[in-house]
């Protein structure tokens, strides 16, 4: 994310991604379907990370970051628990192939709560502000 505006000189600022992360076995399931995946097409990609679901990031000052996981630990409290669906494969040409998260609307909604209850504790100033993924994937399947 590029730092614009603004900023607090002598403040630490972080980098910060909410993200949706799947059980160990499904996690498994996932890297053998990304590895059969590479090993039938003989891509040149290498699977990376603990494959999970992105939902925002965001740059804030340290000093937020409390606060902020408060009102993340309330919100995830209070939502009710939902069933993420993982379906096909898509791609960004250049550099990531992802599987689709199959059932988008309970994301989405998870989402749109976290924008209206928590948005303010992740603006670091008027022009630099948190990235709302508008359409869940499961990110870190397969990058250059």
């Amino acid at each position: 994310m590029e730092l614009k505006g603004d900023v607090l000189p002598g403040y630490r600022i972080n980098e910060y991604q909410l993200i949706l992360n799947p059980h160990d076995d499904l996690q498994e399931r996932i890297k053998h379907v990304q590895e059969g995946f590479a090993a039938t097409y003989k891509t040149e990609y290498k699977v990376a990370g603990r494959p999970n679901v992105g939902l925002v990031t965001w740059m804030q000052y340290e000093m937020y970051e409390a606060r902020l996981r408060e009102r993340l630990k309330l919100v995830g409290l209070e939502y009710p628990p939902f069933k993420v669906e993982l379906k096909d494969f898509g791609s960004y040409p250049s550099h990531t192939i992802y599987i689709n998260v199959a059932s988008r609307l309970p994301v989405q909604n998870l989402i749109r709560e976290i924008r209206e209850r928590a948005q303010m504790f992740m603006k670091l100033n008027p022009e630099t502000k948190p990235h709302f993924l508008q359409e869940p994937r499961s990110a870190k399947s397969e990058e250059r």
